[in-house]
């Protein structure tokens, strides 16, 4: 009945809080698949209610499946948009989403990386990830396919991103390619920090 219905729809609201917080409760006694859970649980019963989202990606991004939590970032994301009280939300769960990108580049886990970037861009497109995949392919010898990344990454460069490191991540491609003018060409737009860097690899 519509009543039952109603009853079922409020128990579900209620469930996915519940959820929430029991998985918070789990996640800060470290136990971490426990938490993953209870936040599934209560995205299961509401999809809608944005805190699940988020905890599920904080407790993957514990667990270490940081290709999954950048997945469960930009869900978060997804969900936190559709709310004009959440919104704010957006930009902190794609900023994580990103930072686990370059980490793991950082921390020279290249393939999990490239697994990483991959995830992202297929929900999103973003200037600083494809910067870091053309770097990621490129240190796996595969110049041709890290180009390609790296003019994605240049040409998304008016909707935000690290113009100074797409451009020098570019010329470092072209270089490897063996095509000299093209890196030259790419260095004279890398300033900031990498200007100097640039300049020495021009000349």
């Amino acid at each position: 009945s519509e009543t039952d219905m109603k009853v079922v729809g409020l128990a579900k609201r209620n469930g996915a809080i519940a959820a929430y917080y029991l998985g918070s409760k789990q996640r800060k006694a470290k136990k971490v698949d426990e938490a993953i859970a209870s936040y599934q649980q209560g995205i299961d019963y509401n999809p809608t209610f944005y805190a699940n989202f988020i905890g599920l990606a904080q407790a993957l991004d514990a667990k270490g499946s940081k290709v999954e939590a950048v997945s469960a970032y930009l869900n978060a994301a997804e969900v936190c948009a559709q709310s004009d009280k959440t919104k704010d939300k957006v930009d902190s769960m794609e900023t994580k989403a990103t930072n686990i990108v370059i980490r793991l580049f950082l921390d020279k886990k290249v393939d999990d990386s490239l697994k990483a970037a991959e995830a992202f861009l297929g929900k999103k497109e973003s200037a600083d990830v494809y910067c870091y995949q053309a770097k990621g392919l490129n240190a796996k010898g595969k110049p041709t396919e890290a180009l390609v990344a790296a003019d994605k990454a240049v040409a998304l460069l008016e909707s935000g991103g690290n113009a100074d490191l797409c451009h020098f991540t570019k010329g470092e491609i072209h270089e490897a390619l063996g095509q000299k003018a093209e890196a030259i060409s790419a260095y004279k737009n890398a300033g900031g920090k990498y200007a100097e860097s640039a300049k020495y690899k021009m000349s």
